[in-house]
């Protein structure tokens, strides 16, 4: 993706013969992002603000990645909505791309809901873990009191 785009920059603003197909792939790339939300939280890799949740007693530390967590599932909740509602508006209608591949976008828009589905029940995966860990039933408490 970064280089599809990073071609299209030099051929649009370098040589001013910008490309017919670059943003069409690209979004495609992109959407495809969208299924590996789930994969990156369950292996803790997402992109997460520790300046301040460092700075506080683990306790609270726990209790501010729930407080988060739960913030997080309203925003992705209607997210998956907005984007099943639109996949459905696409479906009913029969939308095409208008770039190059000319595909049915409800094709490509499935990825939307799909995808963040799957990155809420893999969060709630987590927020279990979270909450285990306040209720001293945690792996590594578990560990700590043998």
């Amino acid at each position: 993706m970064t280089l599809i785009t990073t071609y299209e920059v030099i051929a649009r603003y370098v040589f001013n013969s910008p490309t017919f197909w670059s943003l069409e792939i690209a979004t495609y790339l992109l959407l495809l992002c969208y299924l590996a939300m789930a994969s990156a939280i369950r292996k803790d890799a997402h992109p997460k603000a520790e300046l301040v949740v460092a700075r506080v007693p683990e306790r609270a530390r726990w209790v501010i990645r729930i407080v988060t967590s739960v913030l997080a599932f309203s925003a992705l909740s209607v997210f998956i909505w907005q984007g099943w509602e639109k996949m459905m508006q696409i479906s009913h209608f029969g939308e095409k791309a208008t770039g190059l591949l000319s595909v049915p976008l409800v094709l490509v828009v499935w990825i939307i809901p799909v995808g963040g589905a799957l990155f809420l029940l893999q969060w709630i995966v987590i927020v279990k873990t979270y909450v285990d860990h306040l209720r001293g039933r945690s792996p590594e408490s578990k560990r700590a009191g043998e």
